[in-house]
């Protein structure tokens, strides 16, 4: 996936992406490759994990009991 694919996807603008991929890469989280496409490093990959895990359990402690 592009930066301009991401900044579609989720509503917002290029450069708004482009500077958030230029943090998320200078942490060692995405690597961009010669086609400039956004790769998750294994780490990237575990932060992603963990946060996927946090936001869905949150998310089932907010529905109404049946």
């Amino acid at each position: 996936m592009h930066g301009a694919d991401i900044a579609r996807a989720i509503g917002v603008s290029q450069p708004t992406v482009c500077v958030s991929l230029k943090a998320l890469e200078e942490k060692g989280y995405i690597l961009m490759d010669d086609a400039r496409e956004v790769h998750l490093t294994e780490n990237g990959m575990r932060i992603a994990e963990e946060t996927y895990e946090r936001r869905r359990e949150e998310i089932s402690d907010c529905r109404p009991y049946s």
